[in-house]
């Protein structure tokens, strides 16, 4: 059902594990005012998450000249990493209370409605993790993938950038990958780590799926330059995006949508790792995906149970 009051605001969010994106829309959907700021996913902890918003809600409100302890008429709506953390998402709910509703979705999600308009589609959002899924006709939601790093997510930029890193350990020690890591990027992990071997340590053990996926630029970076070693990377990750295309694919959901930051690198990658897909690079910003739920204008989430788990 559609948010009828006219005084009403939306303040949409778009939230990962690198950082968060806000929008602050007026009752018909018009852009007040957009910001950025840290990560906030909810792997994070939901007073992180509560940080991340708080941050951004100050900055448009600035922008947009909104009151900022005015929040009786705005609708808050997260599309963020992790929602499945029951107990995160409780908490953070209680959090942001102050807010006349509150509606909290997975990132992903927001993604696809963004991407079908709101119709039944298939989407695979690739970012510091991968989430994906398939809205059908019936209003339910199918969802693959999106357990989490370090040992879900594959294809992901934390997949990417751990992946890299484990390359990184063993040229160390002399054991080198085929083909081997460039010694250029070995540098510049070790700008980023330290370059002796008590620090490389610490930072390993202290790095939460934001940091690794911090390191996937260099990647492709050095795919973009013609390194091998990078490129096979971005291979591998087409790869295990495939596979989750494939089980996505249904007789209402033949295209598979690929978004998030590490949507358009990989397209090219999984066009050529796995032509027979429909793939189709959507330029849709999630935000405007979280803006149609939270006014009503497309279905909310509704999970079915995974398909190993009935």
């Amino acid at each position: 059902m559609q948010v009828k009051n006219i005084n009403t605001h939306f303040f949409c969010l778009d939230m990962g594990g690198t950082g968060t994106r806000g929008v602050l829309f007026d009752f018909e959907g018009n852009e007040l005012a957009r910001a950025v700021g840290k990560a906030g996913a909810l792997s994070l902890g939901a007073q992180q998450s509560f940080n991340a918003i708080s941050d951004i809600w100050d900055k448009v409100c600035l922008t947009s000249g909104h009151n900022s302890k005015n929040t009786s008429c705005v609708n808050i709506a997260l599309g963020i990493a992790g929602s499945g953390l029951k107990k995160q998402t409780e908490h953070l709910r209680q959090l942001l209370s102050q807010f006349s509703n509150v509606v909290i979705t997975g990132d992903g999600y927001g993604a696809l409605i963004a991407a079908s308009k709101g119709k039944p589609g298939a989407l695979i959002s690739v970012g510091t993790g991968v989430g994906a899924l398939r809205l059908g006709s019936d209003g339910k939601t199918m969802a693959v993938s999106s357990w989490g790093f370090p040992a879900g997510d594959k294809g992901g930029g934390a997949w990417l950038g751990l992946t890299l890193f484990s390359d990184f350990l063993n040229a160390m020690d002399m054991i080198f990958s085929a083909p081997p890591i460039p010694l250029t990027l070995m540098d510049q992990i070790k700008e980023i780590t330290g370059k002796n071997t008590q620090s490389i340590m610490g930072w390993q053990q202290n790095a939460r799926p934001g940091d690794f996926g911090k390191l996937a630029p260099i990647i492709v970076a050095g795919a973009k330059e013609g390194d091998t070693y990078c490129q096979g990377l971005l291979n591998k990750a087409a790869r295990h995006i495939a596979r989750i295309a494939q089980t996505l694919q249904s007789e209402e959901t033949k295209t598979i949508f690929l978004s998030g930051g590490l949507g358009p690198v990989l397209y090219p990658y999984c066009l050529k790792s796995t032509p027979g897909i429909d793939w189709c690079l959507s330029e849709a910003d999630p935000i405007n995906g979280v803006f149609l739920v939270a006014s009503g204008q497309a279905p909310p989430l509704q999970l079915m149970v995974r398909p190993g788990l009935k």
